[in-house]
């Protein structure tokens, strides 16, 4: 994925069963939020769009990522999708080599980070939700 400059703020999203980690960089490589996370249920995705849109009320302007990983983060890709958002899924092994060659730790909040810098640097090997290359 080539970085788009379209963007200003860039939400890696680390998916799991009951909770969601996240973090937001803005486009000049800063983190806005490094260690958030929401529930998976409604009022969970609720306070974390209000959180990411306290620092960026244009969603025009934010890009959402995630990985690839099981049925977790379907139903919150899908209603990214629905309420208008810009949301790509990510290849895991995008992840996992992007965090070895920085030497960190696996856990879902670096994981989450790590999704905002690939989204930020344009080095996301994205995925449609039917999970073809289309990068």
């Amino acid at each position: 994925m080539k970085k788009q400059d379209s963007y200003d703020y860039y939400v890696g999203i680390d998916c799991a069963q009951n909770k969601h980690d996240f973090a937001m960089k803005n486009n000049q490589d800063k983190f806005l939020i490094k260690k958030g996370h929401f529930s998976n249920t409604l009022q969970g995705y609720e306070k974390f769009l209000n959180t990411v849109l306290s620092k960026c009320l244009d969603k025009d302007k934010i890009l959402f990522g995630m990985e690839v990983t099981g049925i977790y983060g379907t139903n919150l890709y899908e209603r990214l999708k629905s309420d208008g958002y810009h949301v790509v899924m990510i290849f895991p092994d995008s992840v996992k080599n992007y965090r070895d060659y920085k030497r960190l730790n696996k856990t879902d909040k670096i994981d989450s980070a790590c999704i905002a810098e690939l989204l930020l640097n344009g080095d996301a090997q994205i995925v449609h939700a039917e999970k073809k290359r289309i990068c």
